[in-house]
């Protein structure tokens, strides 16, 4: 088979793939413009191989086992880590203040740092690799919480509980509940001073193939360094980055938690809806916020 073929067959393959239907030989021809005989010689191939799957009586073809196993094996062996690095360089320049990647442990219901990007600033937090959060307090741990099912929610929350790490934590499960549905609602959330006393942090989700949540990428500014007027560029940029990394890992656009109240249909990686509208954040004092009174 020539070079020429084989760039034809993947062509055709990534074709029949992209189409939100079954292929017929008329699609076929009308995207590339072949005689049906080569056509019909390459979609052969593609179906000895089980790559594609061909519907005789209809006429139609559409990708096989093969290839969703090849998907899935290719997706398996992407290390978050590694294709998050250079999106959390690029945003750590780009606003200038430290980039963190906080992985779900489902096992332990908790955060855990595994990627950090430093800004070049001299005041900034010592943060680690390896550095456990928990979910309920701070924007690493509310933009994981939000987005998992309801009742692994419930579960993380009822062996873990809602300590107090700051004057700031969130310690009342109805306002929690309220920062959540606001957390899914604008697809990004920010925290003051809830983990870490003096700490502003600004995060996003980073979804899977499957559309679960694995992931945050966050932001995190010393208090009296954050101007409150770019609470939303700094939330676009987030989630653009979590954005570009969930597609990365194959995520379409719609979270496995669309079933809940407060849908998420509007968290879409790398097009951040209302991306730029100012909201109501958890913020300092003398800001609007919803801080316990």
């Amino acid at each position: 088979m020539s070079m020429q073929s084989v760039a034809n067959a993947i062509a055709l393959l990534r074709f029949v793939g992209d189409l939100d239907r079954q292929a017929d030989m008329a699609d076929i021809a009308a995207a590339f413009g072949m005689p049906q005989g080569v056509a019909g010689r390459l979609l052969g191939l593609l179906v000895g191989e089980g790559l594609l799957v061909h519907d005789r009586l209809a006429g139609t073809y559409s990708l096989g086992l093969n290839a969703l196993t090849l998907g899935a094996s290719l997706r398996r062996n992407v290390s978050v880590e590694r294709s998050a690095g250079p999106i959390m360089r690029k945003l750590a320049d780009e606003l200038g203040e430290t980039v963190t990647l906080n992985a779900y442990s489902k096992e332990y219901g908790t955060g855990v740092c595994v990627a950090i990007e430093e800004c070049d600033k001299p005041l900034q937090y010592a943060l680690e690799v390896g550095e456990i959060k928990p979910l309920h307090a701070g924007a690493s741990g509310k933009a994981l919480l939000a987005f998992l099912p309801d009742a692994e929610c419930e579960r993380i929350l009822e062996i873990n509980g809602l300590p107090r790490l700051t004057p700031h934590t969130t310690v009342r499960r109805r306002k929690l509940d309220a920062e959540l549905r606001a957390t899914r609602t604008q697809g990004w959330v920010a925290s003051f001073g809830e983990r870490l006393a003096g700490a502003v942090g600004i995060g996003a989700p980073v979804f899977n193939v499957s559309g679960h949540v694995v992931a945050s990428m966050v932001v995190t500014i010393p208090e009296q360094r954050f101007d409150q007027s770019q609470l939303n560029d700094y939330a676009h940029s987030l989630r653009v980055g979590a954005g570009q990394l969930s597609q990365i890992l194959g995520y379409q656009g719609v979270s496995a938690v669309s079933a809940r109240s407060g849908s998420v249909d509007s968290v879409r990686s790398g097009t951040p809806a209302g991306s730029r509208t100012p909201v109501k954040a958890i913020g300092p004092a003398g800001v609007e916020h919803d801080r316990e009174r």
